[in-house]
């Protein structure tokens, strides 16, 4: 075919181009080249039709947009938008909404709502003169997602919802069920939980969204897990959550399922798991972080050299003026470069170390909250030993308790409260056995009255004493009472 071509005359060499171009884009193959096609817009914008042209232009912005050279693309589906005519009654409206739905989805990856948002209803509009009901539902579905880059979540509902039901009119079940995903993820921030349930409920049994194959599989694991998270059903979540993991391909993917497994684990107060993806998730956001500034910096160098190549036409007439405007350009973009990037750097590091610093007190606060449990588990054990309830027995009958008693309760403290013992015991405080016996006795209970009759001794000497060692280990004199608050907090 292309050996023949080459004999062909120059009108069929430039429609077989168009035509294999536009077979390309429709096929979902990348065209990695624009020479060929820049001939081709050369050729239609002589000698072609209105919509010739529109479609020549339209398939060099795809090349474009395949090459990843975005603000090239907008251009061409702009000039691609100058060439129609729609005072014509041949004109492409079909192609002309194509236009608009690309240059939709470019600012949609641009992080420009707005401007996608304007696109989509120029699509729209041409779709319903077209007669195109499909396309027009697939705008709907766009018009979601874009409210939600907007973060405006009573409209994302609506066009989310809406959609659905439009795709359900026609019988496209698989795509009503896509469109659902803005609508659950509102609805599970706003901790509406039935309704999530519903809407995937229905996505499980309708379509093939959690199928490995499809993208938005690790999505829907992660709003599966989100909602058994939010119920306190915290196995299911983790299964869920874990599958997410699994299927879980960008880094924006696993960003999103590490930030849903701390917070599993913060709730379960599992502190080596939450340790664990809390890392991952600072490691999983920096590279989101590093990709983000990677992508603006190549966006702002196509749109310099863009506009170098555009002054560089008008170099014949306005020489001096070329000069000086490139100079001014060049420096401020080298400049705005170097802020952006500092600014990049900065944020990236103080984003981490706040992070990481959140983290570690959540997980200290885990862990004093897990050393307290302990010490609490440790003493309803000890109230139900024999020791413990022979001191109940002596301190209810009014009688002393001997130094064999206090012998078998600090073996008792030793087994239940180590640290604890130790700390009274050490070399730091230098304490003397009925000082230890003191300590041990509020430690467990007993009320001064108590204390001073196993002790034998009066409740003043009992409320000197607890003063005196207030002084002596806590550095404090603010009273015996406080005294005996801030030993049964001492683990």
């Amino acid at each position: 075919m292309d050996s023949a071509m080459q004999k062909a005359g120059k009108a069929d060499r430039m429609y077989y181009q168009l035509l294999l171009a536009d077979a390309m884009n429709k096929a979902y193959v990348d065209i990695k080249s624009d020479s060929i096609l820049k001939e081709v817009v050369r050729y239609y914008d002589r000698h072609g039709s209105a919509n010739e042209r529109m479609r020549a232009h339209y398939l060099l912005g795809c090349a474009y947009r395949d090459m990843g050279e975005a603000p090239m693309a907008l251009k061409c589906y702009q000039d691609a938008v100058e060439q129609a005519d729609t005072t014509s009654k041949e004109c492409n409206y079909r192609l002309l909404c194509c236009v608009h739905s690309q240059m939709s989805d470019l600012f949609h990856r641009q992080y420009l709502p707005h401007h996608a948002i304007d696109e989509i209803w120029k699509a729209y509009h041409y779709a319903m003169h077209n007669h195109d009901t499909l396309t027009c539902l697939r705008c709907y579905e766009h018009l979601s997602n874009a409210y939600f880059q907007l973060q405006m979540p009573d409209s994302t509902l609506y066009y989310s919802l809406r959609s659905a039901d439009l795709y359900k009119s026609i019988g496209d079940t698989v795509s009503a069920n896509s469109a659902l995903a803005p609508a659950i993820f509102i609805y599970l921030q706003r901790e509406e939980y039935d309704k999530a349930e519903e809407l995937l409920n229905a996505v499980q049994k309708k379509s093939n969204m959690f199928n490995p194959l499809n993208s938005k599989a690790s999505t829907f694991y992660n709003y599966m897990g989100l909602l058994s998270l939010g119920r306190k059903d915290y196995q299911s979540a983790k299964e869920h959550l874990y599958k997410a993991l699994s299927h879980s391909k960008s880094i924006n993917e696993l960003d999103f399922t590490y930030e849903n497994l701390c917070s599993l684990y913060r709730n379960e107060g599992v502190v080596d798991s939450l340790a664990k993806y809390t890392m991952l998730y600072c490691e999983a956001n920096d590279s989101s972080l590093a990709c983000l500034s990677t992508t603006t910096v190549e966006q702002m160098q196509s749109l310099y050299d863009y506009s170098r190549s555009q002054e560089h036409a008008k170099k014949v007439e306005k020489e001096n003026a070329r000069i000086r405007t490139r100079l001014y350009l060049l420096g401020v973009v080298l400049l705005f470069s170097i802020l952006t990037g500092f600014a990049a750097i900065y944020f990236i590091r103080y984003k981490k170390n706040k992070t990481i610093n959140r983290k570690i007190k959540e997980i200290e606060q885990l862990k004093k909250s897990l050393d307290k449990f302990n010490m609490q588990d440790n003493l309803s054990k000890l109230y139900e030993t024999d020791v413990f309830l022979h001191f109940k027995r002596l301190s209810t009958i009014g009688k002393k308790a001997d130094a064999s008693d206090f012998s078998k309760l600090r073996t008792a403290i030793n087994q239940y409260l180590p640290c604890f013992l130790n700390k009274l015991t050490g070399s730091e405080y230098q304490m003397s056995l009925n000082e230890t016996n003191l300590c041990i006795l509020i430690k467990v209970g007993f009320l001064p009255s108590e204390i001073a009759t196993l002790l034998n001794v009066s409740p003043q000497a009992i409320s000197n004493l607890r003063s005196r060692l207030n002084e002596k280990i806590f550095n404090t004199s603010d009273g015996a009472k406080n005294f005996s608050k801030r030993i049964k907090d001492l683990s």
